[in-house]
């Protein structure tokens, strides 16, 4: 960890940081960039012992032979042009992959060249297979620090950074890989358990319209959720809150079903189904015409949710000019029907996992904007 560094992110305080004694200058006059070497289609291999990289943000595919290693890369053509890459280890530099060469370190390089890849990005020129030609790489101008100590200090301090980010997503990934196992298993008791149709546990209820009129409240009888307050940071878990309220008597005028504590609710038309929301009510409520809320009745809500969160909705959409899911189509969606014992346990372990991931979430968004933050202060 960095001298002076802050003990919980491992950051150095923004002020320890000498602003003098920096300078300006042309990346061309810093670094040099070389085209790798394109290979044939008999040489690209599916599996290989070396990743190649060419012109995206991803291996192409693999080799058996490599000419580059631990090297700092940028995309030279194709859509992700402009895109900053560090490879670790040896692999194949293709032909439209810029290798950067350069007597400054490493580590500060790429942190360096990472917060002015829009700017990179932006060189793109051609409408066919766009690319970024070398002379206009060269020209873009950036501040660093005269001193290597300087330099290294903030390679130092953002790579701390950057280790937390990656611990996080592996545990990230590995508290999703335990939830999917879990629900596995459970879905292979099936047989034993039996299953039911959605429809046959529960009825479904339709949003209303919201004219514009009654919109703004900010108390009421009832929370009117519309899609968007899927978004209310409040709204992770489970909705508890809304943008809109309105009275009972304004309920009443405009037709509204008032949709009961513990239902299920989820986009129902456009692009927003594709996010796969679906989320318990917490206190009753009123939905928009865009929405629709599954109330389950002869299983217990917080499995039934769980469960529903393991459908993809988006295979459910009926084949009309504005995507949508019809009440029909998702209440023939099965689900297994153990004792309400064991659903409350399996609810309940679903849930515990599910707060670890929320949690490993809300801390690796934190340390992004550690980064970013950091960024713009050394580079911005």
């Amino acid at each position: 960890m960095p001298k002076n560094a802050d003990n919980k992110t491992g950051v150095l305080p923004l002020d320890s940081i000498d602003r003098n004694g920096w300078k300006t200058v042309r990346l061309g006059d810093i670094l040099s960039v070389e085209k790798g070497e394109q290979l044939g289609r008999a040489e690209m291999l599916d599996l290989g012992l070396f990743p190649v990289f060419n012109g995206g943000m991803t291996p192409s595919g693999y080799a058996d032979q490599w000419n580059s290693s631990d090297a700092i890369i940028i995309s030279e053509g194709g859509n992700s042009c402009g895109f900053v890459n560090y490879v670790t280890g040896k692999f194949w530099r293709g032909g439209h992959c810029y290798q950067v060469r350069s007597e400054i370190e490493p580590g500060f390089l790429f942190q360096m060249l990472k917060y002015h890849e829009p700017e990179i990005m932006s060189l793109r020129v051609g409408s066919g297979l766009p690319n970024i030609q070398r002379s206009s790489l060269y020209d873009l101008h950036v501040s660093l620090p005269k001193s290597t100590f300087e330099r290294r200090r903030i390679a130092s301090t953002l790579a701390v950074v950057d280790a937390r980010l990656d611990a996080l997503s592996a545990l990230a990934a590995k508290q999703e890989a335990i939830k999917k196992s879990t629900l596995s298993l459970f879905r292979s008791f099936e047989k034993k358990w039996g299953t039911m149709k959605l429809c046959e546990v529960g009825h479904f209820l339709s949003g209303s319209g919201f004219p514009i009129a009654f919109q703004g409240e900010k108390s009421g009888d009832y929370p009117f959720c519309k899609v968007s307050d899927f978004n209310i940071p409040e709204n992770t878990n489970a909705i508890v809150a809304a943008n809109n309220y309105i009275s009972g008597a304004v309920a009443r005028q405009l037709g509204c079903k008032v949709v009961p504590e513990k239902a299920i609710v989820f986009a129902k038309i456009g692009a927003a189904i594709s996010l796969e929301r679906k989320r318990l009510v917490k206190t009753p409520c009123c939905i928009d015409n865009n929405m629709m809320a599954f109330v389950p009745e002869r299983v217990n809500p917080e499995y039934c949710c769980q469960l529903l969160q393991q459908v993809r909705f988006q295979d459910l959409i009926e084949a009309t000019a504005l995507p949508s899911l019809s009440a029909k189509v998702v209440g023939n969606v099965t689900i297994p029907i153990p004792g309400l014992p064991e659903q409350r346990r399996i609810a309940d372990s679903l849930a515990a996992i599910g707060k670890a991931v929320a949690e490993t979430q809300t801390e690796r968004e934190k340390f992004k904007s550690i980064k970013a933050g950091l960024m713009r202060h050394f580079f911005g």
